[in-house]
C-alpha cells in the first residue's frame, strides 16, 4: 500500500484493515475447503476458490506490511519472532531443538 494512503488513515484504521483482511482470508480458506468437497457445497469451483485465497493472502500481506510501517516495527524484530516460532514448531514436530544448519534451510 502506498505510504501516503497509510499515513492519511492512521494506525487505528490500518489495524482495522488487517482484521478485515484476515477475516476475508479465513472465509476464502473455508470456501476452498468446501469447493474441494469437504462440508457444504459451494457454487465456486476449486480453481476459483484457490485464486480467491491467493488474492486474500496478498491483501493480508499488504495490510500487515502497512501496519508494520505505520507502527514503526523493524523487519528484524519480525524475523526474530519468525525464527523463534520455527524453532518451537521444529521442537514440537521432532522433540528436540533444531541443529543450526537446519535453521539455515528455507522451505520456499
Amino acid at each position: 500500500m502506498l505510504k501516503s494512503v497509510v499515513d492519511t488513515y492512521g494506525e487505528t484504521a490500518q489495524a482495522d484493515m488487517v482484521i478485515e483482511e484476515c477475516s476475508e482470508l479465513i472465509y476464502a480458506l473455508s470456501k476452498l475447503k468446501r469447493a474441494s468437497g469437504l462440508g457444504y457445497k459451494t457454487g465456486d469451483t476449486q480453481e476459483e476458490a484457490y485464486k480467491k485465497v491467493i488474492q486474500e493472502m496478498a491483501h493480508v500481506r499488504n495490510a500487515i506490511r502497512s501496519l508494520q510501517y505505520i507502527m514503526g516495527i523493524d523487519e528484524r524484530d519480525i524475523q526474530n519472532m519468525i525464527m523463534a516460532s520455527d524453532k518451537k514448531a521444529y521442537k514440537l514436530a521432532f522433540g528436540q531443538e533444531p541443529a543450526e544448519e537446519e535453521l539455515d534451510k528455507e522451505f520456499f
